[in-house]
This record gives structure tokens, C-alpha cells and sequence, in this order.
């Protein structure tokens, strides 16, 4: 356990799906340093924004990247959505990123560390709403299927005083929002806990089974390593294609670029810290020059009177987002009004692509 580890080298409610699906997975992906993705820390950021809006120490027009702003605004939106559907008015408490623990007699079971929890108080009952941020595409399961959530909201609970009834939404902002509730009344989490106690249970056992598969080794540290994956891979291609339903062979094909892709990430680490891998080397791609100050390199270029102001933008690309920023800096207005007037003085110039389509899951 590494020092300032607030998990304490135990099971997380975040990771709980994954130990369920495969529950050597904790203890192996001890062996590997944390690799964080760039996906991630957005996702984080996204989080952190949010979180500053509720609070009050943000306010929402001054989020400047445009994705960022239309992921929080999304999230807002769907959160007053849930309390309207659960029926609640304006809650008693609120609290934020907090970690609470489920402990079996004296010893920690695992910790859980919500986005969001809001108490209402309705008459003599106390109605918890728990809400996790998916601010990200992604295949995320439902509520009602989610086990992350049914962990956190069982921490809850036992850490609460008075629970009448606990919501457990899944809200995400992309593609369109949407969002799944589930509600858990005290009777059902008290059936429910000895499973979650049974999942951590295996986690921890030294010689818990590996069981590789799409949603448990997406972001495992050990996936370059794992013996399993490259056993499973290899199995199935041995397999003919035509004997293979598609559904079957897209979902192992995920997998098996995920592999590789963690595959030769491990080998140029390696290669970097001067490890040898019979066959392969490390060679230069060379550099990549770019403008660092869009301001300087204009006034330097223009003081050579060699290209006009239509031919140095022919050169350049306007920031969407950016560009937003400055009217908005400029006219002092809210950044809704900034993107109307900007639409109306670039009526013909703006042009909106749709994205190419994501391939995820059905849920």
C-alpha cells in the first residue's frame, strides 16, 4: 500500500464490477505501476467542474472549452430531471466527493467514494438520492444492473443513521442525456450485502481466478501482462470465422486491440529504459514543429509584408470554442449569447459535421 493511498490497498465500490467479472484482477493489477489515460483525466476534469457548478464555486458561463461547458450544463439538466421524477423538493444536506466505508465487525471491507449524495427530508422520512457522473462515451451499465452503485449506496446505509429509501442514478450527458434509476429500500440492501461481501471476499483470496473479458480488463494495468488475455486470444483464433457470430468476434476483437495497444505501450517503455526485446528496436520518428503564440507568429509574419491577412488565415484554423471565449471576454455577455451572436454574424460561415458513429454496446 502506497503512501497516500486513501483506499488503503483495499476494494473500491468503483472497481467492484470489475472483481466480480474477474476477481484476480485485484490483487494482479497490484504488480503493475497505474497507467492513467487521457480519457481519464478529462473525465476527471469533467467531474471537478460539475462538482465547482453545484457548489457555487463556478459559475457555468465561465467554463470555456465547449465540450466541458455542454457536459456540465447536460449534467444539471438531467440531475433536476431525477429529482423531479423521484419527486423530492429542495434537499436538507449535500455532500460531495466523499468517501464512506463498509466494514464486516472490525475490519474494512471496502471504501466508496460518490459524486454526488443528497438528502431530502419528506415528513419523518429521510430519502437519499446518489448520483454518479459517466461524463464520458462510453458502454456504462444501467442502475438497475450496476453494482458499483448498489456498493456505494450499502456504504451509505450503514453509515446513515436514518435511511427511509435510497435512488441510485447512472446519468450520462453524451451521446444525448439520459439517465437510470434504481431505488433500494433498507429491507433489500440488507439481502443484498452478504453478495458483497462474497465478491470482496474472492477478490482477496490470493488464488482468485483471472477471467478475461472486455468491461473487466478495458482498464486493467496488468492487460499487457495477463496471461489469460493472450491465451484467450489465441484460442480464438484458431477458431474458423465463418463458425464465429459476429457479436462474439467484434467483442474479442475489442479486447484483443485493447491488448496489443497496452502490448507495444509495454515494450516502448521497456525499449526507453533500455531493456532489450530480441528483434525490436526503438526508432526516431523525428519532431513535429508547431506554433506555440498564435498572436507573435501573426505580427512577425505581417511585418514582412510576403502574405496578406486572407492569405496567413488560409494557413491557420479559428478555434470554435476559442473564438467564443474572446466575443464573450469582449462583450461581456453569457456564453449562450455569445454563441447567438456569433451564429448570426457567421450565418453561411459555420459549418456543424456530425461525427462519425461510435461502436458500443446495446445495453
Amino acid at each position: 500500500m502506497g503512501s497516500g493511498d486513501e483506499r488503503e490497498g483495499l476494494p473500491s465500490a468503483s472497481g467492484i464490477e470489475t472483481i466480480k467479472l474477474c476477481p484476480g484482477s485485484f490483487n494482479y493489477k497490484k504488480l503493475f505501476p497505474r497507467v492513467e489515460s487521457g480519457d481519464a483525466n478529462e473525465g476527471t476534469i469533467r467531474h471537478d467542474l460539475i462538482e465547482q457548478v453545484i457548489v457555487g464555486d463556478l459559475a457555468i458561463d465561465d467554463i470555456t472549452d465547449q465540450q466541458q461547458h455542454e457536459c456540465t450544463s447536460r449534467a444539471l439538466m438531467i440531475l433536476k430531471k431525477i429529482e423531479k421524477e423521484i419527486g423530492v423538493g429542495t434537499f436538507d444536506t449535500q455532500w460531495l466527493e466523499k468517501r464512506v466505508w463498509l466494514n464486516h465487525g472490525e475490519d474494512k471491507l471496502y471504501s466508496a467514494k460518490y459524486d454526488l449524495l443528497r438528502c431530502y427530508r419528506t415528513g419523518d422520512s429521510y430519502v437519499h438520492l446518489l448520483v454518479d457522473w459517466k461524463t464520458l462515451y462510453g458502454d456504462h451499465t444501467p442502475a438497475q444492473n450496476n453494482i458499483q452503485l448498489l456498493a456505494q449506496a450499502m456504504a451509505v446505509y450503514r453509515n446513515s443513521s436514518e435511511v427511509s429509501k435510497i435512488y441510485c442514478a447512472l446519468a450520462e450527458p453524451f451521446p444525448t442525456p439520459t439517465y437510470s434509476l434504481v431505488e433500494y429500500s433498507p429491507d433489500r440492501l440488507d439481502e443484498l450485502e452478504s453478495m458483497l461481501r462474497e465478491v470482496v471476499g474472492k477478490a482477496n483470496d490470493p488464488d482468485a481466478p483471472r477471467q478475461p473479458g472486455l468491461k473487466q480488463c478495458k482498464y486493467c494495468d496488468g492487460l499487457a501482462y495477463c496471461p489469460e488475455v493472450k491465451e484467450e486470444i489465441e484460442k480464438a483464433s484458431a477458431v474458423k470465422a465463418e463458425e464465429t457470430d459476429l457479436a462474439t468476434a467484434l467483442e474479442l476483437a475489442v479486447l484483443a486491440d485493447k491488448w496489443a495497444t497496452a502490448v507495444k505501450s509495454r515494450a516502448r517503455g521497456s525499449l526507453n529504459d533500455g531493456g532489450e526485446i530480441e528483434g525490436w528496436k526503438l526508432r526516431s520518428s523525428g519532431s513535429v514543429k508547431s506554433i506555440k503564440d498564435a498572436d507573435a507568429c501573426a505580427k512577425a509574419i505581417m511585418e514582412t509584408n510576403q502574405l496578406d491577412w486572407t492569405e496567413l488565415l488560409s494557413a491557420s484554423s479559428i478555434s470554435w470554442s476559442k473564438l467564443i471565449k474572446a466575443w464573450q471576454t469582449k462583450r461581456q455577455i453569457s456564453r449562450k449569447e455569445a454563441i447567438e451572436e456569433l451564429l448570426k454574424v457567421l450565418d453561411g460561415v459555420v459549418h456543424e459535421t456530425p461525427k462519425s458513429p461510435s461502436l458500443i454496446k446495446a445495453k
